[in-house]
């Protein structure tokens, strides 16, 4: 298309027996319609949302994401070491466990990078002291393995082969060591500040999802949450989680999973985008773009609107480069502009590109309070 302008002016000329204005106008078409500010609109504008996002501690595996995100318009949440806040949850021991039983639990539960395994550790705050040997993890269910020669098993009813749950306002970790079942932790949590606020903001032309692994027990708090208890699913098992993740998209949704990282990561993987939420940075799941540090989960909103405001500026990039374009071959097939004022214009124009966009992008970061 450009060379069919260039040669079509430059032809022009030289009918009407202007050789001079005939090169002058052939080469100035080739420079002034240079693509570098198109070409370069879209990745400086995402880079400077990435470093924005870097800022707010919202890391992606690469800048494609942030038109991913853009693009979402379904939310899924898992529930334990997502939406609850690790920092305000403990535990209670219901049973009866003697001091070196809780340091094999301890070691054993080290081995986990599940939200709940690792919050025993803590909780328990034991150093370690064993091997564990014929360690084994049947993810969502629980763990198993030898220590001191005794086998340790914790985790839901089933793993541990008690009968049924216990009914509790809360997620348990039952004990069995050597085959003899002591009993059960008792993990209480509480909800990320800001959930309520958060879940409605989303609410707003998107539909919202809560997968989890665990008993019923909190539905009806989780109700105020999420009101539609129909859109509220627990006791999934990871491939149920993927299956429905997968069900959503086949009726065209664009799904983005917010998970433990672990537990969720086939479901994670499933989603268009998958975001691993974590209060501790160096555990995150291969199978998401994304790691959201759990201090900036409030800010979920802003992100999106961020990433819908980058391809608003892509657009403006595109629409400026575009007049630029329009304007500069206008002058150009006229002959009215020369080489040498065309090569200047072109770098020039990729600066304004460049700059517009970095600025913009920044803009509207300090208007969705994430600088």
């Amino acid at each position: 298309m450009l060379l069919t302008i260039a040669i079509g002016s430059g032809l022009f000329w030289i009918l009407n027996g202007d050789a001079t204005k005939a090169i002058a106008s052939f080469s100035a078409v080739l420079i002034i319609a240079c693509p570098c500010a198109l070409a370069l609109a879209s990745p400086f504008t995402l880079a400077a949302v990435l470093s924005v996002y870097d800022k707010n501690k919202f890391y992606l595996k690469n800048t494609a994401v942030i038109e991913q995100l853009a693009r979402i318009n379904t939310f899924v949440f898992d529930k334990t070491g997502t939406i609850s806040n690790p920092e305000r949850a403990g535990f209670t021991f219901n049973g009866e466990i003697n001091a070196e039983q809780q340091q094999w639990v301890s070691d054993l539960a080290r081995n986990s990078g599940h939200p709940l395994s690792r919050e025993l550790v803590k909780w328990l705050n034991l150093p370690e002291r064993y091997t564990v040997n014929n360690y084994r993890e049947m993810v969502g269910r629980g763990l198993s393995g030898l220590v001191q020669n005794h086998e340790i098993r914790i985790g839901n009813a089933a793993f541990t082969g008690i009968n049924q749950d216990k009914q509790t306002a809360g997620s348990t970790v039952h004990v069995v060591i050597d085959q003899q079942y002591l009993g059960y932790f008792l993990f209480t949590q509480q909800w990320r500040e800001g959930l309520k606020a958060l879940t409605v903001s989303l609410r707003k032309g998107s539909n919202l999802h809560l997968l989890s692994g665990d008993q019923d027990h909190d539905r009806m708090e989780l109700l105020t949450i999420f009101p539609e208890g129909n859109q509220m699913h627990f006791k999934q098992s990871p491939q149920q989680k993927l299956d429905y993740i997968k069900s959503l998209q086949e009726k065209g949704e664009k799904v983005l999973m917010f998970g433990d990282g672990l537990n969720d990561a086939g479901a994670l993987k499933q989603s268009d985008l998958g975001v691993a939420v974590t209060d501790n940075i160096n555990n995150f799941s291969p199978g998401c773009e994304a790691i959201l540090d759990g201090a900036s989960f409030t800010k979920i909103p802003a992100f999106i609107q961020q990433a819908k405001d980058a391809v608003k500026v892509i657009h403006m990039s595109f629409a400026i480069s575009l007049v630029y374009n329009i304007v500069g071959l206008s002058f150009a097939v006229q002959g009215l502009l020369s080489p040498l004022i065309a090569a200047i214009l072109m770098p020039a124009s990729t600066a304004t590109i460049i700059l517009f966009t970095s600025i913009t992008a920044r803009l509207y970061a300090r208007k969705n309070k994430l600088l």
